[in-house]
């Protein structure tokens, strides 16, 4: 299911009976968001392909639901889940490039423990919680979290700050891409295979960056360019070349008259 602009939304139980489906491709669409029990039933499902959608407004976080009778066996049930919480451990892929993502909910991946690739790539991603990929241990909601991921791309978002302990986890990890940010701050980077080459993965100098701690605050914002850009500019100065040789040869004709008067 994919390249159909005209598709916003999807049935919640559309896959309730794929239960042997392992590879679902739903990029290039319009879908805004999915309900929380959207891929109930994958089990066995492997890669997921959400890239170039518009989930602007957030996808379902792991939190707390009322779920309806028709989609859950307990009518009325109040249950803790996430959008992708009812996928199997067999996950491996996740896409979620290009999707005009401005945050992503604390624990979306927490139960995605077998998780290898996931692609966050040109959103509008600022930060993420500490959990995000399995770093916190503590607390009721404590989850392992995708700690096996071996690729991770965040290259191309407005990131500016990443918690200092949340690559500790992530040992396995042999392709992280983060150039393409603002970041102000690094998080601490000692936990990671020794293969990764820091310096080569954001755009700043590591060295000149400080540690991220709590409290910082984001960099002010860039002003956005003059209506128009480059063509404007380039119109003015056209328009105020034609009035100055207007001018000139206004002044020209004026001393010609006066030459004739006297």
């Amino acid at each position: 299911i994919q390249d159909h602009p005209e598709l916003t939304e999807l049935p919640p139980n559309l896959f309730f009976d794929l239960t042997g489906l392992v590879h679902l491709n739903l990029r290039r669409n319009a879908l805004k968001t999915f309900h929380v029990l959207q891929f109930k039933g994958l089990n066995h499902l492997e890669k997921l392909s959400l890239g170039q959608n518009n989930f602007e407004d957030g996808l379902p976080g792991a939190r707390h639901y009322e779920l309806p009778a028709e989609l859950w066996h307990n009518p009325g049930t109040i249950w803790r889940t996430g959008v992708f919480e009812t996928l199997g451990g067999n996950m491996t892929d996740l896409s979620l490039d290009r999707c005009n993502m401005s945050v992503v909910p604390e624990g979306t991946f927490s139960t995605l423990i077998n998780l290898k690739h996931l692609f966050l790539d040109e959103n509008k991603l600022q930060t993420f919680s500490l959990d995000i990929f399995g770093a916190n241990d503590y607390g009721e909601d404590a989850r392992l979290g995708p700690r096996n991921l071996e690729r991770l791309w965040l290259n191309d978002n407005e990131l500016w700050y990443l918690p200092e302990k949340i690559f500790h986890r992530l040992r396995l990890l042999g392709d992280l891409r983060l150039t393409g940010n603002n970041l102000i701050c690094q998080p601490d980077w000692s936990r990671l295979s020794s293969g990764i080459e820091i310096g080569g993965i954001v755009d700043k100098d590591v060295e000149e960056l400080p540690l991220c701690a709590d409290g910082m605050t984001p960099p002010p914002s860039t002003p956005a360019p003059p209506s128009g850009g480059s063509r404007s500019s380039a119109s003015s100065l056209l328009l105020s070349a034609a009035a100055a040789v207007l001018s000139a040869a206004a002044a020209h004709a004026m001393s010609g008259s006066r030459a004739c008067l006297a």
